[in-house]
């Protein structure tokens, strides 16, 4: 091992060859499928690998400017190479090079890097402060490839051995004196547990949305969205104001298969299978057309449902809302209703409220016949209504009902 760094001949050639066929090899490995988020993949995505390229061609060098020279000219042939082997089997095509900026970045670091690192071969104390900043970058690395492990046990195994067995290797084989031997392996070990113990201390949550409120699937706030085993993150419900609609958003904890719980005011529960990965998740509806109800499933058909206003009861500041039911059971309502206005083209608009009130939610259980009367008085929140066309809007099992048209005169 001692001879692989400060006892060969480490020629031109021989840097701008190794550049090109480790480039060329980590941009085609990168673009085989079944080795998507793995080890061989972790190759382009994390310094350890790059840092041992780096640390042998800076012990391996004749001087400070040679070493410089040399890690520059790697860089600078080996990382475009990777994106460009990579550009006909990605979907992004040339556009993978906006990740290049970066690597480009740390290339140009390679300079000063390079040249301050060759101070490593004098063995004196000075090395270790120069070697302290990479072991660094190496613990920050260690801390992502055991979270990996986590998430997707065993894939990325081999590189977290690969990294532990860094911090332990780099000050044996790079310094000569015992003293700067044990002082560094004691730093790296520390370094080592900090950033080891770190994920699985305080592990790392995957903080995503989904499902936001559309015609298929209606929720606001008033509903509660959690996960049926919450040992695997929490969820909630919040607006999302760029696109005005409700989401679920979600901060996991770890991998594995549970359900998504989205429960309505009413108690009324819709169920979603969902995979959770590392960075990522997938999931399906489970029984789409079925509501389970007090641990009861229901089934539920939204086109068994009708809606109206009692014409006898209408008025300028309130009405009666019937509610007709045929499934069996019928299902209950909540109370909070909303006001449309058909306009001159035709187009159904939101009435504006007046002022926001705080409405008391009541729970409304259908009668044996499956009618739920509810009375609204709108008054104090809309005002009173103006002359024109009217419907009622309400949401119940995920879905968005309409009342039938009523006039006010």
């Amino acid at each position: 091992m001692k001879k692989l760094f400060g006892n060969i001949n480490l020629t031109w050639k021989m840097v701008i060859i190794s550049a090109i066929v480790i480039g060329v090899s980590v941009g085609l490995l990168n673009s085989v499928p079944f080795l998507r988020d793995t080890t061989i993949t972790d190759i382009a995505t994390f310094f350890d690998f790059w840092i041992f390229c780096g640390i042998f061609i800076i012990m391996n060098s004749k001087s400070n400017k040679d070493s410089a020279l040399k890690c520059f000219i790697f860089f600078l042939i080996s990382q475009p190479l990777i994106y460009l082997c990579e550009v006909p089997f990605n979907e992004m095509g040339w556009d993978l090079f906006i990740y290049y900026k970066t690597w480009f970045i740390w290339t140009l670091l390679c300079l000063p890097m390079g040249y301050i690192g060759y101070y490593i071969k004098k063995d004196k104390w000075y090395g270790l402060l120069i070697l302290f900043p990479i072991m660094l970058i190496l613990g920050m690395g260690l801390s992502s490839t055991i979270t990996n492990v986590k998430y997707s046990f065993p894939k990325h195994l081999i590189n977290t051995i690969f990294v532990t067995a860094s911090f332990i290797i780099y000050p044996l084989v790079l310094f000569k004196d015992k003293k700067l031997r044990i002082t560094g392996l004691i730093i790296n070990i520390v370094i080592m547990l900090v950033f080891g113990l770190m994920p699985l201390i305080k592990p790392s949550t995957y903080n995503t949305s989904f499902k936001c409120s559309s015609e298929e699937l209606v929720y606001d706030d008033t509903y509660k969205a959690y996960l049926e085993d919450s040992s695997y993150g929490e969820l909630s419900i919040k607006k999302n104001e760029e696109i005005d609609s409700y989401c679920i958003y979600a901060s996991f904890k770890k991998p594995g298969d549970t359900r998504v719980v989205l429960e309505s005011p009413t108690g009324n529960k819709k169920y979603f299978n969902i995979h959770i990965g590392k960075m990522t998740y997938s999931f399906d509806e489970e029984e789409p057309n079925t509501i389970q109800n007090n641990d009861k499933l229901i089934d539920w058909n939204k086109d068994k449902i009708t809606m109206k206003v009692e014409k006898i009861s209408t008025s300028k500041t309130g009405a009666i809302l019937m509610i007709e039911d045929k499934n069996m059971p019928p299902i209950s309502w909540d109370t909070s209703y909303s006001i449309q206005r058909l306009s001159e083209a035709d187009i159904w608009d939101d009435l504006k409220e007046k002022e926001t009130i705080e409405m008391l939610m009541k729970i409304m259980t259908p009668d044996e016949k499956g009618i739920t009367r509810i009375e609204l008085e709108w008054k104090d929140r809309y005002g009173k209504l103006t002359s024109g066309t009217y419907r009622i809007v309400k949401n119940n099992n995920f879905t968005t009902f309409y009342s039938e048209t009523f006039n006010i005169n």
